[in-house]
């Protein structure tokens, strides 16, 4: 069929931009992304232990920078797929420590059988989705769907939103200008150029000229895939709750958690969609029952609010060590128990034991998870999970 035959011809373009521009081999991946991270968010909505062993399957993974690190923070299964041979080459350089357990496909995942993948407790899917063709794009999901374990958590990072919409007009400004059939140093070059000169234009919306910094603040190799490559696709969180869903796999918040507290993925989903300028965002994903509560005992909370005494009402005051500013506290469990986080992360449990002895005793304890949900999505508080 013609339109298989174009995808491939992009696919196959795509692989070729990545072979002559690769991304820096000694890549050492992201600890914003560590599992205790993405496991303790997770925990906030449903059951998800996080296990010592688990297995993790990375969606694009260029060098192999985030499945080394992986390596170290757990003991199970580590699988990298990419579509670039000169990436692959590289990961599996970088990744030769880790042994047997680590394993990297080249291949072009439209061509890859699901059954051989397997299932696994972390799927990373990053600076992936937004660069490759519908069909490609489609594929990626099914293999989300049909490789998440149960209490499973995917990682989908992706543009939406009007900041989507301006970098894709500031895209096709560049793509105009520049000539894509030049050697990628060429291209890199004059789509800079084009760049600067769009900042020094008069008149630029204030989010056009954020985006257009951010962009000549990249390295050349961001700029090349992002701004030169064939596809800059526009993604919304709704589009993928629709399509996971149907495998058990929900939205739970993005990794930088916006304000979504109700316990409907769809609703969360929609307000995240409706509630922000969008970006270049994480969605964190997992495979989990909705309808049943959330079970908090699987994870720890840490903060950087210490007591500083209390406002000229009585109202305790806390100081943010890791921000300016101060927060006043109302309920005086949730100070009680923002004092026992002075001393590190702390079990949500132990916490519940603190709250307990309290003269109040768990009267308020709905109101401190309410309170901890808002602080948290502040970025005052952090939920972090365990490895069993």
């Amino acid at each position: 069929m013609q339109a298989d035959a174009d995808v491939r011809a992009v696919t196959a373009k795509i692989a070729g931009d990545y072979n002559s521009v690769p991304y820096k081999p000694l890549s050492k991946g992201s600890p914003g992304l560590d599992p205790a991270l993405l496991f303790g968010l997770a925990g906030v909505y449903g059951d998800f232990p996080m296990r010592r062993d688990m297995d993790v399957l990375d969606l694009g993974c260029g060098s192999g920078g985030q499945l080394l690190r992986l390596g170290g923070l757990t003991t199970g299964r580590i699988l990298g797929v990419d579509i670039s041979r000169v990436a692959c080459d590289d990961a599996i350089r970088q990744c030769k420590p880790l042994g047997s357990r680590c394993a990297i496909h080249c291949a072009d995942l439209l061509d890859f059988d699901l059954a051989t993948l397997g299932q696994f407790d972390l799927i990373y899917l990053l600076g992936v989705y937004f660069v490759v063709p519908d069909a490609v794009q489609k594929r990626l999901l099914e293999v989300i769907a049909a490789c998440l374990k149960p209490g499973g958590v995917a990682v989908i990072s992706y543009y939406t939103g009007e900041v989507w919409r301006q970098y894709d007009a500031m895209r096709k400004t560049v793509h105009a200008v520049v000539d894509r059939t030049t050697a990628p140093a060429e291209q890199i070059k004059a789509a800079r150029r084009c760049l600067q000169d769009m900042a020094a234009a008069p008149g630029q919306k204030a989010m056009t000229t954020r985006i257009i910094t951010h962009a000549l603040a990249g390295d050349e190799t961001a700029l090349f895939h992002e701004i030169m490559g064939e596809v800059h696709a526009h993604a919304t969180t709704t589009a993928f709750e629709e399509a996971l869903a149907p495998a058990g796999i929900h939205f739970l918040n993005w990794l930088q958690p916006g304000p979504f507290a109700s316990p409907d993925p769809k609703a969360r989903a929609a307000a995240a969609d409706r509630g922000s300028q969008g970006g270049y965002l994480y969605g964190v994903f997992g495979k989990y029952d909705p309808a049943l509560p959330a079970d908090w005992s699987k994870i720890s909370w840490i903060t950087g609010l210490r007591r500083a005494g209390a406002s000229a009402y009585g109202i305790p005051v806390f100081r943010d060590t890791a921000a300016s500013g101060t927060v006043e506290v109302m309920n005086t469990s949730t100070a009680a128990a923002l004092d026992v986080l002075a001393r590190g992360p702390v079990a949500w449990t132990d916490i519940q034991k603190a709250l307990a002895a309290q003269p109040a005793g768990l009267a308020y304890l709905a109101a401190v998870k309410r309170d901890f949900l808002t602080y948290w999505q502040a970025g005052q508080i952090t939920p972090l999970a365990g490895a069993a």
